[in-house]
């Protein structure tokens, strides 16, 4: 579908939890706010939790200020991108949000489910920030899961996000530039 889904994280998830059961234990996954808007997909969503046993593991927080979100995710060791799937090549230049760069800032790792080709995939790889993954293609979502998990164990799960690269994104800099280029015509 043409919208963000976690489903085929949430697959990926679930086999990885099947091959290691001790995981279970280990992993907490926590959606913010996310759906309230898209019925369908907040259904399924909950289909597919119980379908795969996830009710423990996934914690569903129904509403928070942006503010209280963004706090929040100063808890989480890895932070998760999950942009909307199944665009076309051209539409990529469009899926570098504000929540990529809130992320950023946040400085943990992102492991971000997103089109490897497209602008947000080069900005990741660019500030060091985290792990970019195809959307769809579980097994691989299931395999870097697992590949971020152990390094959380090792505690060597960190990124090294390049401050400097990442300040040239700065939206109060776009937004002035934007006005002069406006400007000139």
């Amino acid at each position: 579908g043409n919208r963000r889904t976690p489903e085929y994280f949430l697959r990926a998830l679930s086999n990885l939890l099947k091959v290691n059961p001790s995981m279970k234990d280990r992993i907490i996954v926590e959606f913010i706010g996310e759906v309230k808007y898209e019925r369908q997909l907040e259904l399924k969503i909950g289909h597919i939790i119980k379908e795969e046993n996830l009710q423990n593991v996934i914690k569903m927080i129904p509403f928070m200020s942006h503010r209280d979100g963004l706090a929040r995710l100063r808890y989480g060791d890895i932070l998760l991108l999950v942009e909307r799937s199944g665009q076309p090549e051209t539409d990529n230049h469009w899926v570098v949000t504000s929540k990529l760069f809130e992320y950023l800032y946040l400085g943990k790792s992102i492991l971000a489910l997103i089109p490897s080709e497209g602008d947000a995939a080069k900005i990741i790889k660019r500030a060091n920030a985290g792990e970019v993954v195809e959307p769809t293609d579980v097994i691989s979502i299931q395999n870097k899961i697992h590949e971020m998990y152990c390094r959380f164990m090792q505690d060597k799960l960190f990124s090294e996000v390049d401050i400097t690269y990442i300040d040239q994104f700065n939206r109060k800099k776009l937004t002035a530039e934007l006005v002069m280029i406006l400007q000139c015509f």
